[in-house]
């Protein structure tokens, strides 16, 4: 009888541990807990051939877009991004704004820029001042990938 009354609790234990986790997984992967972005991380950008400007607004109200608006949309690829590829002129700015669900990054492949996570509803600018091609993708999900075409601004 005593055996019976164990199993019982260490199942009930272990059902407890599991249902824990998925809520804490729920509440991770929701954007629920709310984890200041620049825990142990520096400022980085600025060291690649597109020298530029960034900054990061955080909130979950509408996006201010300064620039053109690139949307990240979901973890797919070459379709992640949207416009993607984007054309601008050189000196102008693009305004990456999480539509996702899920967290995500605008890194670029050289270091010239990086967003750090940007959870639902944040954004990310970059003021590229050199015309060429600017390959980048996303940390956490290194699948999606995008690219911005610099050309170069023209002569007044």
């Amino acid at each position: 009888m005593v055996w019976k009354i164990v199993i019982i609790a260490v199942a009930m234990v272990i059902s407890s541990i599991i249902i824990a986790g998925a809520i804490a997984a729920a509440q991770v992967l929701g954007g629920g807990f709310d984890i200041p972005d620049d825990i142990g991380q520096q400022p980085r950008g600025g060291g690649g051939s597109g020298q530029g400007s960034q900054q990061q607004q955080q909130g979950s109200s509408p996006a201010a877009v300064n620039g053109t608006k690139v949307s990240i949309i979901d973890n797919s690829k070459s379709n992640s991004y949207s416009p993607n590829p984007v054309e601008i002129k050189a000196g102008e700015t693009i305004t990456w704004v999480n539509d996702d669900s899920a967290v995500h990054t605008a890194t670029s492949n050289d270091g010239t820029f990086d967003s750090d996570v940007l959870r639902r509803g944040q954004t990310f600018s970059f003021t590229f001042d050199k015309a060429g091609e600017y390959p980048y993708f996303c940390a956490i999900h290194p699948n999606m990938i995008g690219t911005v075409v610099v050309v170069a601004a023209a002569a007044s």
